[in-house]
């Protein structure tokens, strides 16, 4: 909760301030802050829309990435029973589903067009060519981000693999069902 206060900029009345221990807190929770930060704030500003939605919003179908093979693999599971889909989707989505979302642009905005908003491949629709400051920014997430892996990394090989991940990710792993399980909590009704 931090780390998104201070992509508000709430956390300080200073910017930079709330700017240093954002990216901190993100990069260290395999986030790329700047990145975030710029689809975080548009999800803010289109919250739940169809079209322009950032991040858990509904779905249309036959809409950019809408068809994509997450929607196909539901069907597939769908065609099974319901109690098949329910389970296999809720794997998918806690296991994969904030990789997804941040390498892939998953429940990204179908207004960003083919070129998707990943926060990771750039440039494309959420952080095009002709925005230089805010690619640069979201250049910057992604060595900050590299540099954090090269520190567990250098860690795991002074000491185990299995002691890192056992530390790190696995925490790690929990921390993240928690953001997606809070997300649907937060951006689904109870009768959908």
């Amino acid at each position: 909760e931090l780390g998104h206060q201070c992509n508000h900029g709430s956390f300080s009345r200073h910017r930079w301030a709330s700017d240093l221990l954002g990216a901190w807190l993100h990069t260290t929770l395999l986030m790329p802050y700047w990145s975030w930060q710029y689809s975080h704030a548009h999800h803010h500003k289109w919250p739940n829309h169809v079209h322009q939605g950032e991040g858990a919003c509904p779905k249309v179908a036959g809409a950019g990435a809408r068809d994509s093979a997450m929607d196909k693999f539901e069907r597939a599971l769908l065609a099974v029973g319901p109690e098949v889909w329910a389970v296999g989707h809720l794997l998918v989505v806690f296991l994969l589903g904030w990789w997804g979302y941040i390498f892939f642009g998953v429940s990204g905005a179908p207004a960003w067009g083919a070129a998707g908003s990943s926060l990771f491949f750039a440039p494309n629709g959420m952080f095009p060519a002709n925005r230089p400051k805010r690619l640069l920014k979201q250049r910057v997430s992604l060595l900050l981000w590299f540099g954090w892996l090269a520190v567990l990394g250098a860690v795991a090989w002074v000491t185990s693999p299995a002691l890192v991940g056992a530390l790190y990710f696995a925490p790690y792993l929990v921390c993240n069902v928690w953001l997606i399980v809070l997300v649907l909590l937060q951006h689904t009704k109870e009768d959908l």
